[in-house]
């Protein structure tokens, strides 16, 4: 399913469950190789696209399987599309009784794959069966307050967790009202909660700032949201989102689609991401364990056991795999390598086995967790997990050039996440770089996964063990002023490199330049 927001999009997943098939949600803005590596991966016998995306699916007919050729279906388009069957035309020539040896699905059947970046490489598939589905959509409901009576606006992809599961189930399994829009908009946000008589809004931490960015408007306060739920507020403007808007309640979660240390701030603190009783450490049997900040290797004791955090430390999160509790256990992906890459084994003790989030933490002395970063190989930028080694993997092959480039993210001011930089090795003339390599990364990456920021070296730092130095160079970052080594800086608006100079970084800060 390559489909933008719509409720054919619900309507097409639920009708594949129903027929014991499963709907596999695609980024609707990936292309090329990263495309067809998420249509192969799932096994497919078709695919359902929007329209829209038709050039999309030709790009890459060549490259998929022959018999799916034939089983590209073109859904909300018309009939005279040559690359592909009419998924509308097909569906009025079906009978409407059920097939009589229809098998229902089972708790343990798949409802769907969501795609996620995990650590490292092309992103991958992970089931989300009809339980976890359902764990899903009432651990937040429940948790959060949410009611049938109420509206709830989205404005995510539905082929996130987010938006897709955790939100449109809502309307699904408990009769809420759904107020869907196509793709966010800040300047029609608040219009639309009106209109439409919201009363809980979806949100990820770049939307908030968007919002706030906006001039102050009456409809700021004139509609009836009183609870917003999503991820990624952060503590500067926590406050002032809730105060401008008049939101009651903020539900701020943690959580990933293949993970089990899913948690929620339930009482409103700000800047915490969920909470964990310390009266009863085991309902929630998640720890920060130590983590080398220049090798990224996790800190071991003298008995090869990792090492907790202590409180207000800085630690990375995991969590107790319990194969019998529907809350805890870890299905993985697809691709059992990259499952088994996630699962820690004698952490604590012989034979324990953990859930190896990635992210880092601090916790305070009441239990309360709060964000601080991302470890290992993917950043978020735009809402949307990238991963480092498919974007130096891309480039490459973009310039057409072996080339060594180490990728990671960086802070950008009044920005949400992590921008991409790359430090690559060589001559930044050799490459074209103010010339057609943007370009030819936007043909290969989605907008979001394209490095802002460039810088040039000789030679590329390596660690002991043969790991790219990102860490130093991160510290450096891309102040002109610190750091020698030419420089560059994306220009969003004309997709090129420019030379990045002392006023670009100034303009960059005050929010004048495109991001």
């Amino acid at each position: 399913m390559v489909m933008q927001n719509s409720p054919q999009f619900i309507g097409v997943s639920l009708g594949l469950s129903k027929i014991g098939a499963t709907g596999s949600f695609i980024n609707f803005n990936l292309r090329g190789n990263a495309l067809v590596h998420c249509i192969k991966i799932c096994s497919p016998v078709a695919v359902i696209f929007d329209a829209a995306f038709s050039d999309a699916i030709n790009d890459i007919r060549d490259q998929i399987d022959a018999r799916l050729q034939d089983l590209c279906f073109s859904i909300n388009g018309d009939d005279s599309n040559k690359i592909s069957r009419s998924f509308d035309t097909e569906v009025r020539k079906m009978p409407t009784d059920p097939p009589p040896s229809l098998k229902e699905p089972s708790s343990n059947s798949k409802f769907c794959f969501i795609y996620t970046s995990g650590t490292t490489g092309l992103p991958k598939a992970v089931p989300i069966r009809h339980q976890r589905y359902q764990t899903i959509i009432t651990g937040i409901r429940y948790g959060s307050g949410m009611v049938k009576n109420d509206v709830i606006y989205c404005t995510l992809p539905l082929y996130h967790t987010s938006g897709g599961i955790m939100v449109a189930g809502q309307m699904i399994l408990f009769g809420s009202t759904l107020a869907l829009r196509r793709k966010f908009s800040a300047s029609n946000f608040w219009n639309d909660c009106i209109k439409y008589k919201c009363t809980v809004i979806q949100y990820i931490g770049e939307f908030c700032r968007y919002l706030l960015v906006q001039p102050p408007k009456l409809t700021d306060k004139q509609h009836l949201v009183r609870m917003a739920v999503g991820n990624g507020l952060r503590p500067h403007i926590w406050q002032e989102f809730k105060d401008r808007f008049n939101i009651q309640i903020i539900a701020e979660f943690y959580g990933s689609t293949e993970g089990n240390a899913n948690m929620l701030n339930m009482e409103g603190v700000v800047g915490s991401c969920g909470f964990k009783s310390l009266l009863v450490p085991s309902a929630l049997p998640t720890y920060l364990i130590e983590v080398d900040p220049e090798t990224e290797e996790l800190v071991k004791d003298s008995n090869g056991f990792c090492v907790m955090a202590e409180v207000g430390e800085k630690g990375e999160l995991i969590c107790g795999i319990q194969n019998k509790n529907m809350f805890r256990r870890f299905d993985g992906y697809e691709n059992k390598e990259a499952t088994n890459k996630k699962i820690l084994t004698g952490v604590f003790s012989h034979g324990d086995r953990f859930f190896r989030t990635g992210d880092m933490m601090i916790m305070d002395t009441w239990g309360n967790f709060y964000f601080a970063d991302r470890t290992g190989d993917t950043f978020r930028w735009k809402g949307e997990n990238v991963s480092t080694s498919e974007v130096e993997t891309l480039m490459a092959k973009a310039v057409k050039k072996e080339i060594h480039i180490a990728v990671f993210g960086v802070d950008v001011a009044n920005s949400e996440g992590k921008a991409g930089m790359g430090v690559v090795e060589g001559d930044p003339e050799a490459i074209d770089v103010t010339g057609g390599l943007a370009g030819g990364l936007y043909e290969v990456l989605p907008s979001y996964a394209v490095p802002l920021f460039l810088r040039f070296v000789k030679e590329i730092e390596m660690t002991g063990t043969h790991k790219y130095k990102k860490t130093s160079y991160r510290k450096e970052g891309y102040d002109p002023s610190i750091v020698s080594d030419p420089l560059f800086v994306l220009d969003v608006s004309k997709k090129v490199y420019v030379p990045l100079t002392q006023e670009i970084l100034e303009a960059i800060k005050d929010g004048k330049w495109q991001v």
